[in-house]
């Protein structure tokens, strides 16, 4: 890697708070909602650091981490389910509900086919859809999660836990206003429900709404003065606010209380970034994926604060689990193309940035490393114009739909004038390359003239050479001594 791309290191990581895991079968009379975590996965704008390596600044500092997502979780507390006495409860120690929840961590793909087939025959099961639900969910099927989790609130309107999932689930997708909807209906039937109102702080911190979120954190707390999901709302507040001592008592008030809480080392993590102590973020960070290392937004930060930190060979061992995990999640497989680049794959990381490209054309992080790759790396065995061509292409498509900042435009146009110039010396030389081998070629052409000309000449001297010749051995044959005659 050229020294140069050490300009473009930036913290491409999104605060995420961890994603729901599969849990043990809930008991249907009631469904005790398991520790949710919800984050801002969805593609960000670059100028905020998310999910990609976005311009640093001229000088090669690391730039300001990306602001945090949202971290709120389901509460904790159980939530009676509808009283259905005509329904058949599914006996959860059944063989089949053990056999499945065993295969949950071994084989998630075999512990999804046992709850689809518990659900064809109890078609009512709580415990089922609750598992069927979070397996579609990890395993990155979230059509099929949200029509589980629909049906899930069909037959049981008052689970709270699906109810937060599902706007969990389309929080990631970004689908706000969906998110919304989901939230309002969920409180109408569930007015008291913390665990939603702290879904609808964290959702109005996503959107930039840190007033609204903020009241409604603290509301949950004059309620509740140790809801950890609304400390982690009103962290986030103040870390958008720039008010990251608050917000680091925020996380600590948080692991106080529950020590294993990894959307708050995460957030912690970002606050020491901000405040430029990146072993103690790393540290935090490593943290969060040490509690949960199966959770995929943990593992994509960590990916990302590792690579640019320098540890790109860790970094990609950590993007390739959490892709193994979100093998379509495009922030997952954009950072994958991130670590590729950084550990000199190139034809492995151009191939993760199409697959972006694929999925969402007008991707403008994936653009703009993709506009990086061929600005300073060998890609696809292109010679330096064509290649600095392609880099040109692609930062100046990434100016056009991104609208940086002036900073940021400033060092995207130094890389584009960098380009122009390489291409025009580049020109140059093989303007120079081309008169020297013209010249070359005349030079040899005319010492073959000057050869074929001295061999015509050699051979017509020779050709007159030959009657002489031909005289003179005529003389020798008939020499004096040989034509006298004999004496008598």
């Amino acid at each position: 890697m050229k020294w140069r791309n050490f300009a473009n290191m930036l913290i491409c990581v999104s605060l995420a708070a961890c994603m729901p895991k599969a849990a043990e079968p809930l008991a249907p009379a009631a469904a005790t909602p398991a520790a949710t975590a919800e984050g801002d996965s969805g593609a960000k704008e670059p100028e905020n650091g998310q999910n990609a390596a976005t311009p640093a600044g001229a000088s090669g500092e690391l730039p300001s981490a990306a602001e945090p997502g949202a971290e709120g979780g389901a509460a904790d507390t159980a939530t009676d389910a509808p009283k259905e006495p005509e329904k058949p409860k599914p006996d959860i120690y059944s063989p089949a509900h053990r056999a499945a929840q065993e295969q949950i961590s071994s084989d998630p793909d075999k512990a999804l086919a046992a709850y689809q087939a518990i659900l064809r025959e109890e078609p009512n099961s709580e415990a089922a859809m609750h598992n069927v639900a979070l397996l579609l969910q990890n395993k990155g099927d979230f059509k099929g999660a949200e029509r589980m989790l629909s049906t899930m609130i069909s037959a049981y309107p008052k689970n709270e836990w699906a109810r937060v999932t599902l706007v969990v689930l389309l929080r990631e997708q970004n689908r706000l206003d969906e998110a919304e909807r989901t939230i309002e209906d969920g409180l109408r039937a569930l007015p008291d429900c913390l665990a939603l109102l702290n879904q609808k702080a964290a959702l109005y911190i996503s959107m930039g709404r840190l007033d609204e979120g903020e009241k409604i954190a603290l509301s949950i707390l004059k309620k509740d003065e140790k809801d950890i999901n609304a400390m982690l709302n009103l962290g986030k507040v103040y870390y958008k606010q720039k008010k990251y001592e608050l917000a680091s008592f925020a996380a600590d008030q948080v692991i106080n209380i529950d020590p294993k809480n990894a959307a708050a080392f995460n957030l912690q993590a970002f606050v020491r970034l901000q405040n430029e102590r990146y072993p103690e973020a790393l540290y935090a960070l490593k943290e969060a994926v040490f509690l949960q290392p199966d959770n995929p937004a943990l593992l994509l930060n960590s990916s990302t604060l590792l690579r640019t930190q320098g540890d790109a060979e860790k970094a990609l061992e950590n993007i390739k689990l959490a892709y193994s995990m979100r093998p379509d999640d495009p922030n997952i497989i954009l950072e994958l193309g991130n670590a590729y680049r950084f550990t000199g794959e190139y034809a492995k990381a151009l191939e993760a940035y199409r697959k972006v490209q694929e999925k969402d054309p007008q991707n403008k992080e994936v653009i703009y490393n993709l506009g990086l790759l061929y600005f300073d790396n060998e890609v696809e065995d292109l010679t330096l114009i064509p290649k600095s061509n392609k880099a040109i292409e692609y930062l100046q498509k990434y100016l056009q739909i991104a609208s940086p900042s002036a900073a940021e435009r400033k060092v995207i146009d130094g890389y584009i004038e960098w380009a122009k110039k390489d291409i025009a010396n580049e020109e140059k030389r093989l303007e120079r390359m081309r008169k020297r081998e013209e010249r070359e070629r005349r030079i040899k052409a005319e010492q073959e003239e000057e050869a074929r000309k001295a061999a015509e000449a050699a051979k017509e001297n020779g050709a007159e050479q030959s009657p002489a010749a031909e005289g003179a051995e005529e003389g020798e044959n008939n020499s004096p001594a040989e034509n006298a005659d004999a004496p008598e």
